[in-house]
C-alpha cells in the first residue's frame, strides 16, 4: 500500500481556494440550503481579463457549477443589476423560509 500522501494525490486533483471555501461548508447541501455567486460583469468579459487566462477562469467556473449545483452562478452587467438580483433572491428565499405552506395549498 502506498504512503498516505501518495494515495491523497492520486484520488483527486488539487482544489482551488474557492473550492476549498465551498467544501468547508460541511460538504452538505443541507448545511447551506441556498447559495449564490453574483459576478459583476458579462460572461464574455472573463476572456478579456489582463491578469488571468479567460479560458482557465471559465473552466474553474464550470467545475464549480458541476461540483456544487446548489450554488447559483449569476453574471450581472453592473453592480446595480447584481444588487437587484441579490435583493430579489434573498427576499424570495426569506419569504419561502417563513411561509408555513410553501406549496400554496
Amino acid at each position: 500500500m502506498p504512503p498516505s500522501s501518495a494515495r491523497a494525490s492520486t484520488t483527486s486533483p488539487p482544489r482551488s481556494p474557492t473550492e476549498r471555501s465551498l467544501s468547508s461548508c460541511n460538504d452538505s447541501p443541507s448545511f447551506v440550503p441556498l447559495a449564490a455567486v453574483v459576478v459583476e460583469c458579462r460572461y464574455s468579459a472573463l476572456y478579456k481579463l489582463e491578469h488571468v487566462n479567460g479560458s482557465w477562469l471559465a473552466d474553474q467556473l464550470a467545475r464549480l457549477e458541476v461540483r456544487y449545483p446548489e450554488v447559483h452562478l449569476v453574471f450581472a452587467d453592473s453592480r446595480r443589476f447584481a444588487e437587484e438580483w441579490t435583493y430579489r433572491f434573498l427576499t424570495t428565499a426569506l419569504a419561502d423560509a417563513t411561509d408555513p405552506n410553501p406549496n400554496g395549498g
